[in-house]
């Protein structure tokens, strides 16, 4: 580990490696906002939803229709996000022992 530590001291990555690295971190940030902002959206909709359908003596089956796509959805798109920031957090783990 200590050799691997100097080797890349040693070896400073060039500038345009650097560019196209911290490209790809970027456009991985504004996928993962973009869903964050999605999800949000969608629970601020089903909450709607469900207060639509407690708030009726008879539930509507196109509420129910809709309450359950907009679940669907959510659980879509976390099963997207969460691979993502689990390799984030392993990249932060990787650099914090070589550093």
């Amino acid at each position: 580990l200590k050799m691997l530590k100097t080797v890349i001291h040693v070896l400073p990555m060039p500038p345009l490696l650097w560019k196209i690295i911290i490209s790809d971190f970027f456009t991985h940030i504004d996928s993962l906002r973009a869903n964050i902002n999605k999800i949000s959206e969608l629970v601020e909709k089903v909450t709607c939803l469900h207060s639509t359908l407690l708030s009726v003596p008879q539930a509507d089956k196109r509420i129910k229709e809709e309450l359950e796509e907009k679940m669907t959805n959510i659980t879509r798109i976390a099963k997207n996000v969460s691979p993502k920031f689990i390799c984030i957090n392993n990249r932060n783990t990787y650099t914090n022992i070589l550093t």
